[in-house]
């Protein structure tokens, strides 16, 4: 309020570069397990020492940039000035940004926007982002082609495996482009990446890293399951909604039929909730099995929302 009068009242305190606050740029986490990691700011939003931000002279560079700080030798560059693993902003200001033709320039900033937007358009099936839309099993490129839950279980799996490969191999395109720019040759590239250590894989979905198939169709089934259950209580008149019929209105087991079969109208709905218990009666590592959607609803629901909301939950 008032230009951040309260701050600035306040005794001792400094308001660092104010000017640059809600304008668009890079920023990245200072401490990662998945090593150095450059992300696009939007705009609208605030720096801070634990989320520092960069501003580059020429926003029309922001994804040349953005590619040129996410390859390996960006890294490389700074873990050679780095003594504790923590992405220091000293640090990162020294790391050389290299001199490139017009060309050269635009297909990098063109490759970092394309890895950019291939994992900011998975996220869009993420219900935990803030990009969230709806779950990836009906989403409208999945959902329009699904005769069924199976189906579109099958088309997302191949999607990401898909996805994934392309990532890859376009991360490691980008990794190429940047080492021409900086003339390494492939022998010293060798020993940069033998410094580095192997880094994790460029992946639409990292936190389902090494899980198997059956983990991964399970996954989704209990995101689509929790996702329609929130919406079931939000669109209910007092947000409140019971396991058992009350009165005149349904039960919670009645309205999550509903909108399974609202998802995949093209299916029988008996077909419909065989499938999906099909998949919970499965013995998956790591997820409560259950009998019938009413199980699921009574033992499993809120262990699924709860770890998806990492121990913020908020249904009850």
């Amino acid at each position: 309020d008032d230009n951040g009068a309260a701050l600035r009242a306040f005794e001792g305190s400094v308001v660092r570069n104010p000017d640059y606050y809600f304008r668009s740029g890079l920023t990245w986490p200072r401490r990662t397990q998945r090593g150095f990691s450059v992300r696009r700011l939007p705009a609208g939003c605030i720096f801070a020492d634990k989320g520092p931000a960069i501003f580059g002279k020429n926003e029309e560079k922001e994804w040349f940039l953005l590619g040129v700080l996410n390859s390996l030798l960006a890294e490389f560059l700074l873990r050679s000035m780095i003594a504790f693993g923590s992405w220091e902003v000293g640090a990162v200001k020294k790391v050389p940004v290299p001199q490139a033709r017009p060309a050269d320039e635009g297909g990098l900033a063109d490759r970092a926007r394309w890895l950019h937007d291939a994992k900011a358009n998975w996220d869009t099936g993420n219900e935990i982002s803030t990009r969230f839309d709806r779950p990836w099993v009906i989403q409208p490129a999945v959902a329009k082609q699904a005769c069924s839950l199976a189906v579109a279980l099958d088309a997302v799996l191949a999607s990401e495996a898909t996805l994934d490969a392309e990532l890859i191999a376009a991360y490691s395109k980008l990794n190429d482009t940047v080492y021409g720019l900086y003339g390494v040759n492939e022998t010293l590239r060798a020993k940069i990446e033998a410094a580095i250590g192997k880094r994790p894989p460029e992946l639409v979905w990292p936190q389902m890293e090494g899980q198997e198939r059956d983990q991964k169709r399970r996954e989704h089934v209990d995101r689509l399951l929790t996702y329609l259950v929130k919406q079931i209580v939000a669109a209910d008149e007092d947000r409140i909604v019971c396991l058992q019929r009350v009165a005149h209105k349904p039960s919670l087991l009645e309205r999550l039929r509903q909108a399974l079969a609202a998802c995949f109208p093209d299916q029988d709905p008996s077909s419909l909730e065989t499938e999906v218990v099909n998949e919970l009666k499965k013995k998956t590592k790591g997820y409560h099995r259950a009998e019938s959607l009413v199980e699921w609803l009574h033992d499993g629901f809120f262990e699924t929302h709860n770890d998806l909301y990492q121990q913020r939950p908020i249904l009850w």
